[in-house]
């Protein structure tokens, strides 16, 4: 992780720019696409990404009871809460709306109080063991002040 990133990270009082210091920090990496959800134990009440194509109403449904139940990744986080890449999501199916095949690194971001946000990264080459460690120590790092994120997440509304 770079010094910029920590500093943007640390500076963050609101989960938006948080989660905008990540997404910048992957793109730094070469990484294609990022995507932060904050949820808590609920749906996603926010979403914050910087994938170029994707449409408004796909946001809209990214904070939806029905992704949240039906979402490949948050289900196989809620069966085990660690961080799942290709092994877990087949990249030629993970994005079926993808022109090529996605391949997928996703890092739940745990604080005091337990799971509160997920990280999705995705790229067209899959991730070496090196950058997902790095890759998890960024969710580490966004960890750090969930009461802050979560406090302001509740007047958030989809």
């Amino acid at each position: 992780m770079t010094s910029s990133f920590l500093a943007n990270l640390s500076a963050a009082t609101r989960f938006v720019d948080a989660a905008t210091a990540v997404c910048d920090e992957a793109r730094r990496l070469g990484i294609h696409q990022c995507a932060v959800w904050l949820h808590g134990t609920r749906p996603v009440t926010l979403t914050v990404d910087n994938f170029p194509e994707i449409t408004e109403d796909h946001r809209r449904y990214s904070v939806s009871q029905h992704n949240w139940d039906h979402n490949p990744i948050f289900v196989a986080l809620r069966e085990r809460l660690e961080p799942i890449g290709a092994e877990t999501l087949d990249p030629r199916t993970f994005l079926p709306l993808a022109r090529e095949p996605i391949y997928p690194f996703v890092a739940p971001v745990i604080g005091p109080d337990g799971w509160f946000a997920t990280i999705l990264f995705g790229d067209v080459l899959p991730f070496t063991p090196a950058l997902e460690r790095e890759l998890a120590m960024a969710a580490t790092h966004l960890s750090r002040r969930p009461t802050t994120f979560l406090k302001a997440s509740r007047t958030v509304q989809p």
